[in-house]
């Protein structure tokens, strides 16, 4: 999906086109590398949640975003196997990490309990919370994916 991206760099404040599915985007003005924050989960939905949290359905908002993270680390079971990816992860991956990744790929419903009732059932905080630790682990991951 293309968005509008504001260049940071006070001496350009350059305005352009940006895919949502890059995990980080170039100025055309002055090259500045600017990090996508929410990648590889960044949709339209977020971005509204950004800019207008009032208007925003936090339940079907979080239900979509673990939609999103059961996707993406589906596509990535080779880290919890007991080959070279799964070495690593056990290696690297903290435990939370580690539990988050199992939780979203066999979809445990204990994890979403978890969520609930660290931020007392605040939908807003635990769709936060998810996208922060989700973006992270995907970060992680996405650091190793090539490597031998």
């Amino acid at each position: 999906m293309k968005m509008m991206v504001k260049c940071g760099d006070d001496n350009c404040r350059y305005e352009f086109s940006a895919d949502t599915d890059s995990p980080e985007w170039v100025c055309p003005r002055c090259e500045r590398v600017i990090k996508n924050p929410h990648f590889p989960f960044l949709t339209a939905r977020i971005m509204h949640s950004r800019y207008k949290p009032e208007e925003v359905d936090w339940e079907y908002l979080f239900e979509k975003l673990l939609e999103d993270v059961h996707k993406y680390f589906g596509q990535k079971r080779a880290f919890l196997s007991e080959g070279a990816e799964g070495a690593w992860a056990k290696k690297n991956l903290s435990d939370d990490e580690l539990g988050l990744f199992r939780a979203s790929v066999d979809e445990d419903p204990g994890f979403v309990d978890e969520l609930r009732q660290r931020f007392d059932g605040d939908l807003q905080k635990m769709h936060d919370a998810l996208l922060e630790e989700a973006q992270g682990l995907a970060a992680k991951l996405m650091g190793r994916e090539g490597k031998d």
